[in-house]
């Protein structure tokens, strides 16, 4: 029969020819050919089958067709009588929907093939269906934070490779191994999960199979974050990025970095992780939190929402557990103590259902200091002692028992146990700073602050409020979070006269210039500075407390030589040669070419992954750099949102001046004197408009 020879020649032939040499397109286009002929003949079932489950495979479809392949295939094979064959695509298809986050995913629907499959596996002696099906079951375990289940399931896998044979060195255990210790980290314990992923890591290391070594780096380096301890996770994906196999291969170098950037949000490195920041991987969550902590909270409450949203409805749990501590910080920042409790609320919720101790012992510290705040420190007590039970097993909890500690010490403190919080919250500190996690330090430098305010020591109160906005601000953090630990702090009042920078009337604040030196007095103290532009500009903040200042009028202050009138003057004067914005030079690239440097740049991509299935390395090193210069440039073109640039903006080059000047005279204030230069780097807000905004009014000679 014709169609039979011509479905013969196209599957047999020329589709299997084509994928064994790595031509992944021509195979496809030859086997959906042959499946259209199959489908007008009424070919068997199990035939069609066959070449549905083949055309499911990643590197032949993508997106919905995988799915609805899969679905088909195990369809027919048990329309055929073949439950077997549709118990091991059950299997892959739920490997599937559990693996890189995209609208594929649904955990639940995973979950249903695979308890359709479970008592068909139970009955078969055949090793490689019995070992996809557990190795489907760990990973939809895995995201959907169904840990005894998923421990278990790792556990049969490693027996069924110890009953074949099998040894500790084979590439069959890589995954069980890695399943196995997240599972254990995730029900706390903790040393011996870390090793199991160490393990697997060592493993696939030798072998080189396919993405697995990176696979186990972002699952080492994940939950290393999941414990906050960044530097941990950085060590992962360090180790696994200088790795030639790593470097040579786009896709699992810019995942490996997307990680990165978040472990670096979380150390309080932001324009490390804006160097990072690739427009191609980067995900929703990345921005989100870039946003949230350098203050962009439109973005934010634009973006919250939907991430949420989307994990809840694909059923991935541990995404929703991951997110929630942020959103949740962001309605506590806003004083919306109602959502961010209820946010908290789901995260625990989920974390007791799944047996998830990581997310379990966050999710009750953060509510034991969310009725710290709310003064129900009561209803904190239950979640410190299961925290105090979690603890027990002595195992190394790593910057999450900095935040546990917080929350006994901020319970203690509010139940007027002043002696005990004391030293739990110096506790609190030292781990936060080992674990480098900056954020968290300030957040418990401003619990601390207001322990000692409620036991009536203000100086000791506004110390640790200053020394959380000194973080914040050396950091890169948003105004707003700075605004936030001022509406804390007391209100000021007359000190006596023992400290050296006491500001009394005998005493005035001075910010003088002298000739080519500046005499400053924030005590009894006075020093002098040599002249420099960043000094006038503080100056003229000085002469206008609370005023918002542009940058292009600092900027004219010292091109006109007026700085000592101050800027109204020196703006009026030379009026006739200045123009305070001279615009810019339109946007760096329209539209039209931001969309063909895109459609290029993706272009590149699929010759990228075709030289390197072709092992063509000169055209994959051409096409890798000609793609890192197109990434270059849409970075250069847009900013946060995909909003345009201007090259060449008056404003933005007045702003970068003044910001680098008034950064370089606060270093050297502070070098002479420590007092005034923590007040002022507390007190002026620098941007395109700059602002001298002390917490109490002081009166200064200029």
């Amino acid at each position: 029969m014709l169609w039979s020879r011509q479905s013969d020649y196209l599957f047999d032939q020329s589709g299997n020819t084509a994928y064994l040499v790595f031509s992944y397109e021509e195979a496809a286009v030859h086997w959906r050919g042959a499946l259209n002929l199959m489908e007008n003949h009424g070919v068997a079932p199990e035939h069609r089958a066959t070449l549905l489950s083949r055309l499911g495979e990643k590197m032949l479809s993508n997106g919905k067709e995988i799915s609805e392949y899969l679905e088909q295939a195990i369809q027919l094979y048990e329309a055929a009588g073949q439950p077997e064959k549709a118990a091991f695509v059950r299997s892959r298809l739920a490997a599937y929907l559990t693996g890189p986050l995209s609208e594929a995913t649904d955990v639940a629907r995973a979950m249903v093939h695979l308890r359709a499959a479970e008592p068909v596996v139970l009955q078969s002696s055949e090793r490689r269906i019995r070992e996809m099906f557990h190795i489907a079951l760990g990973a939809a375990c895995m995201v959907g934070m169904h840990n005894d289940e998923g421990l278990s399931a790792s556990d049969r896998q490693l027996e069924i490779l110890g009953a074949n044979g099998g040894t500790p060195k084979g590439v069959g255990w890589i995954h069980p191994l890695e399943q196995r210790g997240v599972f254990l980290i995730a029900i706390g314990r903790l040393a011996e999960g870390f090793g199991q992923i160490e393990q697997a890591w060592r493993i696939a290391d030798e072998f080189t199979v396919n993405e697995s070594p990176s696979e186990v780096a972002f699952v080492g380096g994940a939950n290393c974050r999941f414990l906050l301890d960044p530097a941990g996770a950085e060590q992962w994906f360090e180790r696994e990025l200088k790795m030639p196999r790593t470097s040579r291969s786009r896709s699992r170098n810019e995942v490996l970095r997307h990680e990165m950037c978040l472990s670096q949000i979380l150390e309080g490195d932001l324009g490390k992780a804006r160097e990072l920041f690739s427009s191609r991987w980067s995900s929703r969550y990345l921005l989100t939190l870039l946003a949230l902590m350098e203050g962009n909270w439109k973005v934010v409450e634009e973006s919250f929402q939907d991430h949420l949203d989307w994990s809840r409805r694909t059923g991935h749990r541990v995404v929703t557990c991951d997110f929630i501590p942020e959103v949740a910080r962001f309605f506590s920042a806003r004083r919306d103590y109602a959502r961010a409790e209820a946010l908290h609320q789901e995260a625990l919720a989920i974390s007791v259902d799944g047996h998830d101790l990581r997310f379990e012992m966050r999710s009750r510290t953060a509510l034991s200091l969310l009725y710290v705040v709310k003064e129900q420190a009561e209803r904190a007590r239950p979640h410190i002692a299961r925290i105090r039970e979690i603890m027990a097993d002595g195992e190394d909890w790593r910057g999450l028992a900095g935040y546990a500690a917080c929350a006994e010490a901020a319970v203690a403190a509010a139940e007027g146990r002043f002696d005990k919080a004391e030293p739990q919250f110096a506790c609190v500190i030292e781990i936060f700073r080992r674990y480098r996690i900056p954020w968290e330090e300030a957040e418990a430098l401003c619990y601390w602050g207001r322990a000692l305010l409620a036991g009536g020591e203000k100086d000791h109160a506004v110390e640790k409020f200053q020394n959380a906005i000194d973080i914040y601000r050396s950091h890169g953090a948003g105004q707003q979070w700075i605004d936030r630990v001022i509406a804390d702090m007391p209100v000021h009042e007359p000190q006596k006269p023992s400290s050296r920078y006491n500001r009394s009337k005998e005493v005035p604040s001075i910010f003088r210039r002298e000739g080519e030196y500046w005499a400053l007095c924030f005590g009894n103290e006075t020093v002098r500075l040599r002249d420099s532009k960043g000094l006038h500009y503080i100056a003229q903040l000085l002469r206008c407390p609370g005023e918002q200042v542009s940058s292009i009028e600092l900027v004219s202050l010292t091109a006109t030589g007026n700085s000592e009138n101050g800027i109204r003057a020196g703006v009026t004067s030379a009026s006739d040669n200045l123009v305070s914005d001279l615009g810019d030079a339109g946007e760096i690239l329209d539209l039209k070419a931001i969309a063909q440097y895109r459609r290029r740049r993706d272009e590149l991509t699929e010759e990228i992954d075709r030289a390197s299935r072709d092992n063509d390395v000169g055209a994959e090193r051409r096409a890798r750099a000609e793609s890192d210069a197109l990434s270059k440039q849409l970075s250069a073109a847009t900013g946060v949102g995909r909003q345009l640039r201007t090259a060449a903006s008056h404003r933005e080059r007045a702003r970068i001046s003044v910001n680098k000047r008034i950064q370089a005279a606060l270093e050297n204030i502070r070098n002479a004197d420590p007092s005034l230069g923590r007040h002022l780097a507390n007190s002026i807000q620098t941007g395109h408009s700059c602002c001298y905004a002390p917490i109490q009014p002081i009166h200064w000679l200029l």
